[in-house]
């Protein structure tokens, strides 16, 4: 950041989580010595997807919302706050054409945007990201790099899938430390 002079309007941190229209969990409160305490809704799956970004300095961008459905009749009538993208699919996760979309209708408006109110048109702005698919698409990094945006994927997402698929704790170690070379590695790419 400081090796090119990226202001904190300009390291953006994006994320995405799956909202659930019906809060479930596996616990619940109740008065000490209640016999039978139901859960509703625990195995309600229904759910929308949310894209969160934020960038250093605090700025909260615009969502966008994706739905479950095929056709745009999926999407809710009522009115969002300015800014929000609103897209379906069948799965309501992101993907390649919904990571464009929020590229285009949000992210690359920002950039211009605070470029121009900071009068740093060729500054670089910094990405960081998890390692999940739709995130590291060629399309998707193509696109922002265009935008000249410098990419820095964190390792959270990779590291606790890989972590789940194996057994012994030297093999979980041996997938740690690896991980931790790679990143270190990374990071030392990034700073020279």
């Amino acid at each position: 950041m400081a090796k090119e002079k990226i202001p904190a309007d300009l390291v953006i941190n994006w994320d995405q989580t799956p909202l659930h229209y019906i809060p479930a969990s596996k616990w619940t409160m109740e008065a000490e010595g209640t016999s039978k305490v139901p859960i509703a809704g625990g195995s309600d799956k229904r759910a929308l997807t949310a894209i969160f970004t934020v960038t250093l300095s605090g700025n909260f961008l615009p969502m966008q919302l994706i739905y479950t459905g095929k056709t745009a009749q999926s999407l809710p009538k009522f009115s969002f706050p300015d800014g929000f993208s609103l897209t379906q699919n069948p799965s309501h996760w992101s993907n390649e054409d919904t990571m464009e979309l929020y590229v285009e209708e949000i992210l690359a408006p920002y950039i211009k945007m605070k470029r121009e109110q900071l009068e740093i048109p060729d500054t670089p702005a910094l990405l960081i990201y998890d390692a999940f698919m739709a995130h590291t698409t060629e399309g998707i990094q193509n696109k922002l790099r265009e935008l000249n945006v410098r990419l820095f994927s964190h390792w959270t997402y990779l590291s606790i899938n890989l972590l789940k698929t194996t057994s012994s704790a030297d093999t979980q170690n041996g997938i740690q430390n690896m991980l931790y070379d790679l990143k270190k590695k990374e990071n030392a790419a990034m700073s020279s």
